[in-house]
């Protein structure tokens, strides 16, 4: 993964208790198309490289138009560690990683 390509990359959030730094980006999709495909893939290898010690990166992302797409999903699923819907941040996934 080319270390350039995200050098000028603006997380949605940065969460950090001192010990640990939790990266996130969110997104909503109300209909399907590329975007929704070629953000899977970004989202991987953004994974790889953020793959180093006391940093999480965590995709949040929902919507209906994950109905229609759903195999890039499933692919960035199996890749990455931290891929949630809104309904898991209600339910404090987010507090356990700083745990």
């Amino acid at each position: 993964v080319s270390q350039s390509r995200y050098s000028s990359r603006r997380f949605d959030f940065a969460i950090s208790n001192g010990k640990k730094l939790v990266l996130m980006e969110v997104n909503f999709y109300g209909g399907g198309g590329s975007k929704l495909k070629a953000t899977c893939g970004e989202y991987k290898g953004l994974n790889e490289l953020l793959d180093v010690p006391n940093v999480d990166f965590v995709w949040v992302t929902d919507g209906e138009g994950w109905n229609t797409t759903k195999d890039p999903l499933r692919s960035a699923f199996d890749a990455l560690d931290y891929l949630w819907n809104l309904d898991w941040l209600y339910r404090n996934y987010l507090e356990d990683l700083f745990k």
